[in-house]
């Protein structure tokens, strides 16, 4: 006689000890709370979401077209210059704290420490000789 197995089918979320898990909450209570959050995300990001309904139709008009490939090239470049390349939220203080590598996104085109200069270059190369002749000027 075959015995039967008494484990639970692998589709039902279970612990390590093989107890079902029960969800904490009952659906009235997930329903109100993506509810909630739906609304919460949508009354903080309305622009973003319009501006993705913009840049929706933009694409599909430039498909029909067969510009595409044009256009998200396009796209790619405009997020560089509006994000960049770091997707972390920054507060204000931190975006005017912080320097860019390239000191011509920088204002008054400010340097970070440790940035090797052309006129570096030339002071090592001379030995500083050159540099009293530019303070002369």
């Amino acid at each position: 006689m075959k015995r039967q197995s008494t484990s639970i089918p692998k589709d039902i979320n279970t612990t390590p000890n093989n107890e079902i898990r029960r969800p904490k909450h009952d659906l009235k209570w997930y329903y109100s709370y993506y509810k909630f959050k739906s609304q919460q995300f949508i009354k903080k990001r309305w622009k973003l979401l319009i501006l993705l309904f913009v840049w929706c139709f933009g694409f599909y008009f430039m498909k029909k077209n067969e510009f595409l490939t044009i256009y998200i090239i396009i796209t790619i470049i405009g997020l560089m210059f509006t994000i960049g390349l770091d997707w972390r939220e920054k507060t204000k203080e931190e975006k005017e704290k912080s320097l860019s590598a390239w000191s011509v996104f920088n204002k008054n085109f400010e340097k970070i420490p440790g940035t090797f200069t052309a006129e570096d270059n030339l002071n090592q190369m001379t030995g500083g000789a050159l540099q009293g002749m530019k303070k002369r000027k």
